[in-house]
């Protein structure tokens, strides 16, 4: 990316006031209507927005909690975004080199996916580590214990016999909220910002709270939220459980709005459904290894339209 010249640099200031606008709580379908006609008016808006979006695209692949203080701060979020944005794009490409160098924990993980990928690891004990999209996870496997500290995304676990070690050693998840200890089982563990979610498949695990709360016992067919304060009650596990694992997501009577959440975890850029049509149930079995093709298959089935502002702009609105 190279410095911006002083007209260009001014588009682009607007072009992120504009994104900063339509990323706050009370934009409204007037500031969307606005932003096209002011998008479509002139070539160089369209090519401003683009760099605006790639940038975008950048802070959605930091650490959660790194992206989270950078852009969507409740209540900031308009302000943060502007300032960032701004201060990204102003420098050009040495503001880039210089935040993509820095030490984010996550970067450093021993094993990491990025937005969209997956990736499989046999573990030195004999065990198996899946990752799913934009996971950081560090594996700590020592005389007493096994551990995994799981940064960010989800992670699924088969674990084996302990091939490494003559006694037994525990085999846990750690992550920001608490600790799931593995009782000879396979199971997901995801994180969060405000919470993490493990699913059982086989046997069962017992979830920790990091804040001294009761411990819980989660078997097989079940999935559990917990903070570090609390663990929820465990409800059955949905058809969709571990699906990633297998390429897809499988949505029963799952509403769009939701659908579109979890579709965007493995694709860069803002994917979002008009308001009327967000409580819309829908079922199938959409791929995530392609999720231009999963939007596709949801226009042919479902009356929705995409509509594609731009490559990293995609909304799903009522046909």
């Amino acid at each position: 990316m190279t410095s911006l010249r002083s007209a260009e640099h001014a588009v682009v200031l607007e072009a992120s006031r504009w994104f900063a606008q339509l990323h706050a709580e009370q934009a409204t379908e007037d500031d969307r209507q606005a932003w096209a006609r002011w998008y479509l008016a002139d070539p160089s808006h369209q090519r401003a927005w683009q760099l605006v979006e790639e940038v975008r695209a950048q802070f959605g692949r930091l650490p959660g909690a790194v992206a989270g203080r950078a852009l969507d701060a409740a209540g900031r979020a308009r302000r943060r975004a502007l300032g960032q944005l701004v201060a990204v794009l102003g420098v050009g490409s040495a503001g880039m080199l210089a935040w993509r160098q820095l030490p984010w924990e996550d970067w450093l993980a021993d094993y990491r996916t990025r937005v969209g990928q997956r990736r499989d690891v046999g573990l030195p004990d004999g065990s198996a580590l899946s990752l799913n999209t934009a996971s950081a996870v560090d594996v700590e496997f020592s005389s007493v214990r096994r551990l995994l500290k799981l940064r960010a995304g989800e992670v699924m676990i088969r674990t084996g016999a302990d091939s490494a070690a003559d006694t037994h050693r525990p085999f846990v998840v750690a992550t920001r909220q608490g600790d799931v200890l593995a009782l000879g089982t396979q199971f997901t563990v995801r994180t969060e910002a405000d919470y993490a979610e493990v699913s059982v498949l086989e046997k069962s695990v017992k979830v920790q709270p990091a804040r001294g709360a009761a411990p819980l016992i989660v078997r097989a067919g079940y999935h559990a939220r917990f903070t570090a304060h609390h663990v929820e009650a465990p409800q059955p596990n949905d058809v969709s459980a571990a699906s990633w694992q297998y390429g897809s997501i499988i949505a029963v009577d799952m509403p769009l709005a939701v659908f579109i959440a979890e579709l965007s975890r493995y694709r860069p850029g803002y994917l979002g459904c008009h308001p009327s049509i967000a409580a819309l149930k829908i079922s199938g079995a959409f791929p995530i290894d392609d999720t231009n093709r999963a939007l596709d298959a949801l226009t042919h089935a479902f009356p929705v339209r995409v509509v594609r502002r731009t490559r990293l702009w995609v909304t799903l609105e009522p046909r």
